[in-house]
């Protein structure tokens, strides 16, 4: 075990009141969710994962951030919608709208071409609105061909 000195025990102090009144603060945000790093943080170190480099770089090796996001992911998984499946209309302005497929593995473009989508077994009906943000995680894997096994509502990738 390590002494430490009383210079350093008062600013590890310091430093610890800082951190509990910025937690206060954040938690006093409606609808804000603060993730506690410290302990899976400090258990990382006394298993000894090098988490910082040496020297003054206070930035995270990637092992540091990969115990970071190992922590925060199911937070962030909680705040997201459920995964949009089939055709989804993203507005642009007003009265414009980006058609999309989307699947278990992606987006696929949709050309505005009602055809195309009767040829491929869609009902002419309303598509579900939704925010770019929705399917911005979905790779973009292409453009919709003439392919009701592929890009048909009873397509196995959706």
């Amino acid at each position: 075990r390590i002494a430490l000195s009383a210079a350093y025990r008062e600013l590890e102090q310091g430093e610890r009141r800082h951190a509990e009144h910025l937690t206060q603060l954040l938690r006093a945000i409606p609808g804000a969710t603060v993730v506690e790093l410290s302990e899976p943080m400090g258990q990382a170190a006394m298993d000894n994962v090098a988490l910082y480099p040496d020297g003054p770089d206070g930035h995270p090796l990637p092992a540091g951030y990969e115990v970071m996001a190992q922590v925060v992911a199911p937070h962030i998984r909680e705040l997201l919608p459920e995964p949009v499946r089939g055709l989804v209309a993203i507005r642009h302005g007003e009265n414009n709208f980006r058609v999309w497929l989307t699947t278990k593995t992606g987006r696929w473009m949709v050309p505005p071409e009602p055809e195309l989508l009767q040829a491929n077994g869609w009902p002419m009906e309303p598509l579900k609105e939704v925010r770019e943000r929705d399917i911005a995680g979905l790779p973009i894997l292409g453009i919709m061909e003439r392919d009701p096994e592929r890009f048909g509502p009873q397509s196995r990738q959706l």
